[in-house]
């Protein structure tokens, strides 16, 4: 019963798809546009055509979405790494006297995977998420506000 509790919860850090965000800012993103480099930033608003992201020194760049290749969205950080586990489960495997040989290299398999499962958890790519549903992930869902202007947004 403990074990499927554990499942059915989300680690802090973590909001799922759907779900309210509890900051007021939008999502780290990685944008790959076709003519120029890679920025990373975060999502201020994604309206009709366009996509806009906050970047270093506050500066807000403007992408048509058209002309964007690839993305990537960072929609949770772990407060927590899991590299602790690493050391533990060897640790305890001692205690199975012979049957060690079999377990430490198993134990390490699995802190392995988990470790990789939780970050990978918490990107989205714009295969898993369209650009359609962006939106749901930047600081302003319904678009830019007529009263903000673009000069006012900082970090």
């Amino acid at each position: 019963m403990l074990i499927a509790s554990g499942c059915a919860s989300y680690p802090k850090g973590i909001n799922p798809v759907g779900k309210n965000k509890t900051d007021p800012y939008g999502a780290t993103m990685k944008v790959s546009p076709k003519s120029t480099k890679t920025i990373i930033g975060e999502l201020i608003a994604v309206n009709g055509d366009s996509l806009y992201l906050l970047g270093a020194n506050n500066q807000i760049m403007r992408y048509h979405i058209k002309d964007i290749r690839t993305y990537v969205v960072y929609y949770g950080t772990p407060e927590k790494t899991l590299g602790w586990t690493y050391a533990l489960l060897p640790a305890i495997s001692i205690s199975h006297g012979f049957w060690m040989i079999l377990s430490i290299p198993i134990n390490l398999i699995f802190a392995g995977g988990i470790t990789n499962d939780v970050k990978q958890d918490m990107i989205y790519t714009n295969r898993e998420l369209p650009i359609d549903k962006l939106s749901i992930m930047a600081r302003f869902p319904q678009g830019l506000p007529p009263s903000v202007s673009l000069n006012e947004i900082t970090r």
